[in-house]
Formats: structure tokens, sequence, C-alpha cells
């Protein structure tokens, strides 16, 4: 439930969300978000340097590029809530932006990314683990963890 998640956030928690045609558009628009998720072809997002989630704890991820899997969904940068702070573009396209109260729910154009084969082993030493992993210690953070 969209509305729930929201509430959850808006109490204080922290959301990691994917965007997806099936539901996606819910969420986004339960978080401010105006139209419609569409779906597209999953294309590399390559990360910002403007934002401080990307030079965290496990190391710099600037300009590393994320790759997702297969489909996913696609939300252009004028659809996102004004309070939406954008971490990476494709084009028009949001990819990876925070959202919500205090920035503390992210979302993902491609749940894929946290399955893709350059996520694998039990050490974290690609670049897209070293992203994934400053991401999820920076919501952390977020929450007071």
């Amino acid at each position: 439930d969209a509305a729930k998640v929201k509430q959850y956030v808006d109490a204080g928690g922290i959301a990691i969300i994917k965007l997806d045609n099936n539901m996606g558009t819910s969420l986004l628009n339960a978080f401010g978000g105006k139209g419609s998720v569409t779906s597209g072809r999953a294309t590399p997002a390559t990360l910002t340097n403007s934002h401080e989630i990307n030079n965290g704890i496990f190391g710099n991820a600037t300009n590393v590029q994320l790759f997702g899997f297969a489909s996913s969904g696609r939300v252009l940068t004028s659809q996102l809530a004004d309070d939406s702070e954008v971490l990476s573009t494709q084009g028009n396209v949001a990819q990876v932006f925070l959202t919500g109260q205090d920035n503390r729910a992210i979302f993902f154009w491609d749940e894929g990314v946290f399955r893709n084969s350059r996520v694998s082993g039990n050490i974290i030493n690609t670049p897209q683990e070293i992203a994934l992993h400053n991401y999820i210690s920076y919501m952390l953070r977020k929450k007071g963890l």
C-alpha cells in the first residue's frame, strides 16, 4: 500500500523503492510525483558527483554506472515532487532520486541494480556494490541508526 509506505517515511522510516509500471505509479504519486510510471529498457545510470551519498563509508562511487536488469520504470524529471533530489538521469528520465520527508525515500528505476551480475560474492569490491552500500548506509544514517 503506497499510502502506508509514505506514512512510514513521514514518521521517520526509510524506504528503498523500485519503480515499475505495475505499482510504481501509486508510489510515485504517494510521494508527490505526477503522472504515470511507464516501462522501458534498462540502461546504466551514471551517478552524479553532486551528492554526499556517492562518496560514503564504502568508498567513492562518483561517476559509477549502475546497471539494471531487463525492463524498468520510466519517470520524467518533470514528474517528480518539488522536494526530490535527482542522483542520476538519462536525458530527462530520472533513474535514481531521493524524495519524501527529509529525503528518506530513495527510488531506483530498476530493481535489477540489486541483482545484476556486477553484484556478486561476499566482498564489497565492485563499483556497483560500493555505490549500493553507500546508499544503504546513507539511508540508515538518515534513520539515525
